[in-house]
């Protein structure tokens, strides 16, 4: 005689086989939120991660915070990644700027990219700058980092390209009035171009975990071995500043920071670029 198994033993023995075998029906993460949790992410076929970019006229596009960023602390350390496609040659464009100039991450008019992080006292800390003549069309992918007096990284599409002027271990002024993107806070120098997957931080847990860029795999949370964007939240380090659109989003959205540091507001009318680094 076959007896009967009764239902919750049944649930029971089919839950141990799915345990077994390694199938997880926990809830996912929703990739189009905003976790930092470093799990891995579904891409596309070529590996990148789809993004969108916005485009800044150069005339009346920036993008203020309207204060200092939550959490601010002045300190020796920093991590840049941004993605830009200039709209021409010759022309200063700030990425990052703050109250004062403290903090500079821009393009010079000379077409080379640099980094320069200025103290309390209006002494330059660390400047490092490119050397290769950007592209005045086409994307570039930037990434930086920097430890005040021990060591600083520069890569420029993946390629080490680092001129390092200054690095000394004094703490750079962090905690100022203002922030601004695009353009300095008082709307000078504005960016003409198109620019995508914007992420900052200064801490020193962050820099600690990955801001050594002589090391690929740490360059791998900022960009893929293709040449392609990778979803930021993935870096398992919640930043800042980290400004994105992706599909589905509108150019409104940019201006909400996905980071610790707080929204901005567009003191001009951004849109989405007609290309981007996904591309």
């Amino acid at each position: 005689m076959i007896k009967k198994f009764r239902l919750p033993l049944l649930v029971g023995l089919l839950g141990l086989c799915l345990i077994t075998l390694g199938i997880d029906f926990s809830p996912k993460v929703n990739a189009g939120q905003n976790y930092y949790l470093g799990a891995a992410t579904t891409t596309t076929a070529g590996g990148d991660f789809p993004v969108l970019a916005i485009a800044f006229d150069g005339s009346t596009d920036y993008l203020l915070r309207g204060g200092g960023l939550t959490g601010a602390a002045d300190t020796i350390y920093g991590i840049v990644s941004v993605w830009i496609k200039p709209g021409g040659n010759g022309v200063l464009g700030y990425i990052i700027r703050n109250t004062g100039g403290k903090h500079g991450s821009h393009r010079l008019d000379t077409n080379v990219f640099q980094f320069q992080m200025i103290d309390a006292s209006s002494n330059i800390r660390v400047r490092i700058n490119s050397s290769a003549i950007l592209a005045a069309s086409g994307w570039t992918h930037v990434l930086a980092s920097w430890k005040g007096g021990t060591e600083t990284h520069l890569y420029v599409n993946d390629i080490e390209d680092n001129t390092q002027l200054d690095s000394v271990a004094t703490a750079t002024d962090n905690t100022v009035a203002d922030w601004s993107i695009g353009g300095n806070t008082a709307g000078a120098g504005k960016y003409a171009g198109d620019m995508a997957e914007l992420w900052y931080d200064h801490s020193q847990a962050t820099f600690d975990a990955f801001g050594d860029f002589s090391v690929e795999a740490n360059r791998r949370k900022f960009i893929d071995v293709s040449g392609f964007p990778v979803d930021l939240e993935d870096t398992g380090a919640q930043p800042i500043l980290h400004l994105s659109v992706r599909p589905g989003d509108s150019a409104g959205d940019f201006v909400t920071n996905r980071g610790t540091g707080g929204n901005f507001v567009d003191q001009g009318s951004i849109a989405v670029a007609g290309t981007s680094p996904s591309d």
